[in-house]
């Protein structure tokens, strides 16, 4: 009897804050199981462009809707460069959000998604 494969995310966040990929643990235990896939990424775990490229080439291959919650400046997300050229040729949902809630201009300029979606 051969194991089913998790299904690969549909749905990714990417955050500097582990704290919130506890809250996403939590969260994902009283979703509806036809939800779809979503995975949690540790920002603070990559250093590198390649890295970033790896990780959206092979875990998040699937994903649509990307969203990256950001403590700082867009320069400190390891390989944001790459992040952003493969969210423009893959036609992907990208929502940048301040991790400390405020609005911020420059995460806004980077998504993709209309402001009433960001708000």
């Amino acid at each position: 009897m051969s194991e089913a494969m998790p299904a690969r995310a549909q749905i990714a966040l990417l955050t500097h804050a582990p704290n919130d990929l506890t809250v996403l643990q939590s969260a994902l235990s009283q979703l509806p199981q036809e939800f779809p896939a979503v995975a949690g990424v540790n920002l603070q775990a990559l250093e590198s462009e390649t890295q970033m490229a790896t990780l959206l080439t092979h875990e998040l291959a699937d994903a649509q809707i990307i969203i990256l919650r950001v403590l700082g400046r867009l320069g400190s997300v390891p390989g944001f460069a790459e992040l952003l050229r493969q969210v423009q040729n893959r036609g992907l949902h990208l929502i940048a959000i301040s991790g400390t809630g405020e609005p911020d201009l420059e995460l806004a300029a980077v998504s993709t998604v209309a402001s009433d979606v960001l708000q």
